[in-house]
């Protein structure tokens, strides 16, 4: 009697369960399952960093706004014509027992005596003998202008022109050439000139030379000229000083 219970109530749980089998079965191939949802997530931007507001002690009252017009320049105000310029009187300084003191210009002009100009100081006349030796250097340097000028006019007047006397240096230049010695100097003085002679040997011409002379008076000047064979100068002129 037991058994056959039991064996009641097993049959019936393998009906139970085939027949909850078959459900499922036909639920899963009738009616699939949905897909599931998709998980979406909603991304929130971080929120900005709040800006800090500009202190007020940044805005100056100087600074118009912009909402606000500017105001327009004012012309300068004109001093009145009427009114008459104001003086400033300064008061006199009370009068002490020192006398004022005097500018340093003062003092100096009457402590230092006034210094009278300079006299510029004469170039000396030169010697005789560099005198001479000048002269001969402009007549062989073909400097003639200078020599010209130094003659008196005495002496001008016998050569007659300063052309006659440049073509007697050109054709004397011409017949001897350039000076290539000097054999002696001399110094005489004779009538108040002194007289300066030089020896010397050219290019062509006399082994002995020839001798240049040059009458010089107190001033440098030349009143005699001349070119002589060599001794063929007077003896009755002293020597003189160089």
């Amino acid at each position: 009697m037991e058994r056959t219970k039991e064996a009641l109530a097993v049959g019936l749980l393998l009906i139970v369960a085939t027949l909850g089998t078959l459900y499922a079965v036909q639920t899963f191939f009738v009616n699939p399952p949905a897909a599931p949802t998709p998980i979406v997530r909603e991304v929130v931007p971080p929120e900005p960093a709040p800006v800090p507001a500009a202190p007020v002690a940044a805005l100056t009252p100087a600074t118009p706004l912009e909402s606000e017009p500017l105001p327009a320049p004012k012309a300068p105000a004109k001093p009145a014509e009427s009114a008459p310029p104001q003086l400033m009187v300064t008061p006199a300084p009370a009068q002490t027992a020192h006398p004022p003191s005097r500018p340093r210009s003062e003092e100096g002009a009457a402590t230092t005596p006034a210094r009278a100009p300079a006299t510029p100081t004469p170039t000396p006349a030169p010697t005789p003998l560099a005198r001479g030796r000048q002269l001969t250097d402009q007549l062989y340097g073909g400097q003639l202008n200078q020599l010209w000028a130094a003659f008196l006019p005495a002496l001008r007047a016998e050569w007659g022109s300063f052309s006659a006397f440049q073509a007697y240096r050109a054709g004397g230049l011409k017949a001897y050439g350039a000076e290539t010695g000097v054999l002696k100097e001399e110094l005489a003085q004779d009538g108040g000139l002194t007289y300066y002679t030089r020896t010397s040997t050219f290019e062509r011409g006399p082994r002995t030379g020839w001798t240049l002379i040059f009458g010089l008076d107190a001033q440098g000047r030349v009143r005699e000229f001349g070119i002589v064979g060599a001794g063929l100068l007077p003896e009755a002129r002293q020597p003189a000083a160089p």
